[in-house]
């Protein structure tokens, strides 16, 4: 027998948020785009995001079967999301196989434009939806990148907001307090903290505002 919690929250509107992602929403429609991550987590987060923004995407773990999906006839993919943990031999036989694909590299280092140059553009990761179109985008239309400008405002903003926003969770089973807390890291959420049951969860949120 556990106990269930209800918490009513209020969150402000980001409009230019809303429409910058409408307006850019074609750019990405019905593209087939390529996610080579080893972590579930974050592989079926990038898939949900790029389903929301109107692409196609296809999810793989390996680098065996992101050869096989891009030697195949089945699918042209025009972005590649590739995990930067894989050898870079992978990106030189992905653009052997098609040199018109874009690949960009995942990476959990904050600092790492040297480190991956042969990358066409770095996603790092917690995975930002809002950073993750921009990205997808610009590099997309490097052409034309001012077309595509995003106000700094607003991109700070919708970084921050995980950031800031704190989390409390009430879990005694440790397995759902392992996923639950790599599902939070990977949504960008620093600020969590954990309960064993009902009474700690209580106390701990009459002691703090979450």
């Amino acid at each position: 027998i556990g106990s269930t919690f209800t918490f009513t929250f209020s969150f402000e509107k980001f409009d230019q948020i809303q429409k910058y992602i409408e307006s850019n929403k074609p750019v990405l429609n019905n593209k087939h785009i390529l996610i080579v991550e080893p972590d579930i987590e974050v592989r079926l987060n990038i898939e949900d995001i790029l389903y929301t923004y109107g692409s196609k995407p296809i999810i793989c773990s390996t680098e065996k079967e992101a050869m096989r999906m891009v030697s195949g006839k089945r699918y042209n993919f025009s972005v590649i999301l590739l995990d930067v943990s894989f050898s870079r031999d992978i990106v030189k036989k992905l653009k052997d196989i098609n040199p018109e694909v874009i690949i960009i590299g995942l990476s959990s280092l904050e600092d790492n434009s040297t480190l991956y140059s042969h990358y066409v553009n770095i996603i790092t990761k917690p995975i930002n939806n809002l950073k993750l179109l921009d990205t997808i985008i610009r590099t997309i239309h490097k052409d034309d990148i001012s077309s595509f400008e995003l106000n700094s405002d607003i991109q700070n903003e919708e970084v921050k907001e995980p950031i800031t926003v704190k989390i409390i969770v009430a879990e005694d089973n440790q397995y759902n307090i392992e996923m639950l807390s790599k599902m939070l890291a990977n949504l960008g959420y620093k600020s969590v903290e954990l309960a064993r049951d009902g009474s700690e969860a209580l106390e701990k949120i009459r002691k703090n505002s979450y």
